[in-house]
């Protein structure tokens, strides 16, 4: 079986966008903030429609983004749950806690080339799980 290869660097910046997106939707769902809205009605007919609430519509979307958002939480720490333990402790520290590498490695007791392949493999695992990996383009000849 032939694997294709990944392209680290560009998956590397999905997994950034999966984390940050998990940061915003962890405030919004832990805040239950959302905009205030003005209330104001339309009740003319511009295209045969016919009565449009947009306090309604925002009340719609902010439910509906809610529900999303929590479902965006729950597959993230699925996926994060589904590494082994040791790329688990090594995606957390790196990503949600944002630990520097050298305290990485003294907090781990590991050296630096181990912790780099460590750090790889944890962020390729996750882009797995998440379905957001890269692969590099195959070169037909």
């Amino acid at each position: 079986m032939i694997y294709k290869p990944i392209d680290y660097k560009e998956t590397q910046r999905r997994v950034i966008n999966c984390v940050d997106r998990y940061d915003r939707a962890k405030l919004r769902v832990e805040t239950k903030r959302h905009p205030t809205i003005t209330q104001s009605y339309d009740v003319s007919i511009p295209g045969g429609g016919g009565f449009n609430s947009k306090t309604e519509n925002a009340g719609i979307y902010a439910a509906e983004g809610e529900n999303e958002d929590i479902v965006y939480l729950y597959e993230f720490a699925d996926c994060v749950k589904r590494l082994k333990t040791e790329l688990r402790e090594i995606f957390i520290r790196m990503y949600l806690s944002e630990q520097a590498h050298k305290d990485m490695m003294d907090g781990l007791n590991i050296g630096n080339s181990k912790l780099s392949n460590l750090k790889r493999e944890a962020t390729e695992s996750f882009a797995i799980a998440m379905n957001c990996v890269v692969y590099e383009a195959v070169k037909v000849r």
